[in-house]
């Protein structure tokens, strides 16, 4: 084993407190200001500011060591090494602070040295971007590019579901708790510039997710918000039954959902129609039932999400056939239903998980 260097404490203080996005700088990685804070683009679940930094995507966070461990593979030397570089001041005698371990003492230093990295499990304090004036943007994107019905996006607009962001006009999407607080806030980029930029904000709690609450017995759950505004853009008298977006395939919103109303006796699981959605519904079908929910269904859309099939129909089917089906007396989105079935071959496949 080689040699294994002792840093002071000042050192390890030191190299911690170098800010994130010098790091970023130095390796020529993108990020974008949010809110007070800053996501870093490559990994669009990472949000920091300063010298701390939490992924939402594992739940986990720390400081500048501790980054530098984990994205860039850096061992805890290298690390230390890598951000004094950063403060050379602080390597101001530094060869006569450092001792050298015998193999025998070197690993349990190296695992005091993994608590002083600065990890951090859990952001207390949830941070919402700037609200935009209007949602110009947002609209354009909703409606014009994922097709969804003018009516539902303005409903949620209007319930204070989803805004747009005043930074770089991105959609945030809104969960809330029973009482009404936000308690989640989910992004998804508008622009091309960001490509499928998506990111939870800091401090979110994953047991709450965007959605409706009906006074019905049948909740609706899907992986994104999109997915389950495309699915309501279907549906006439959609605003009677219950939905969530799990913002992935945890199902802690749908537990949570049902903690918080009562009148909720069965589970619709509307997620993806590919192998991670079929495993992910199983999965959340076989704890719902431990915890008493009998009804629990899966739904799926023709192709992989309820978007693609949405947009489908739009790019496929003429203007004249809606206007035929209008005139059949299917009005709006139901008119887009009944295409859906149709160029699919099948009826969407509702069954037991």
């Amino acid at each position: 084993m080689g040699k294994y260097v002792r840093y002071s404490d000042e050192q390890k203080e030191a190299a911690n407190s170098v800010r994130i996005s010098e790091i970023l700088d130095r390796e020529g990685e993108k990020y974008k200001k949010w809110g007070r804070s800053f996501c870093w683009l490559r990994h669009d679940s990472v949000v920091f500011s300063g010298s701390k930094w939490f992924r939402h995507s594992e739940r986990e966070g720390g400081r500048a060591i501790g980054f530098c461990k984990k994205f860039f593979g850096m061992k805890f030397q290298e690390a230390m090494e890598y951000l004094l570089d950063f403060r050379p001041e602080m390597r101001t005698g530094a060869n006569d602070n450092r001792d050298v371990k015998s193999e025998s003492i070197a690993p349990r230093e190296e695992e005091r040295d993994k608590a002083e990295d600065g990890q951090v499990k859990e952001c207390a304090e949830l941070i919402l971007p700037p609200e935009n004036e209007t949602m110009k943007s947002a609209y354009r994107y909703l409606i014009k590019e994922r097709h969804l019905d003018p009516e539902v996006v303005s409903f949620f607009a209007r319930e204070k579901s989803m805004y747009e962001d005043a930074s770089w006009h991105g959609v945030v999407f809104l969960g809330k708790d029973g009482d009404g607080k936000v308690r989640n806030a989910h992004v998804r980029g508008t622009r091309d510039e960001y490509g499928k930029f998506r990111m939870t904000c800091e401090g979110s709690d994953s047991n709450y997710g965007f959605g409706h609450v009906g006074s019905g017995n049948l909740l609706y759950a899907f992986e994104a918000p999109i997915d389950l505004l495309s699915f309501v853009s279907y549906r006439r008298g959609w605003k009677n039954d219950s939905y969530v977006a799990l913002n992935g395939v945890s199902g802690n919103a749908v537990f949570r959902f049902l903690e918080e109303h009562e009148n909720i006796t069965g589970v619709v699981l509307c997620l993806d129609n590919d192998e991670a959605g079929e495993r992910a519904s199983m999965r959340i079908a076989k704890e719902l039932r431990e915890k008493g929910v009998n009804d629990v269904r899966r739904l799926c859309s023709i192709r992989k999400d309820w978007n693609e099939d949405l947009s489908y129909i739009h790019a496929h089917v003429s203007e004249t056939i809606a206007e035929e089906r209008a005139k059949e007396g299917m009005n709006g989105m139901d008119a887009v239903h009944s295409m859906v079935v149709e160029e699919g071959g099948n009826a969407w496949n509702q069954s037991l998980c």
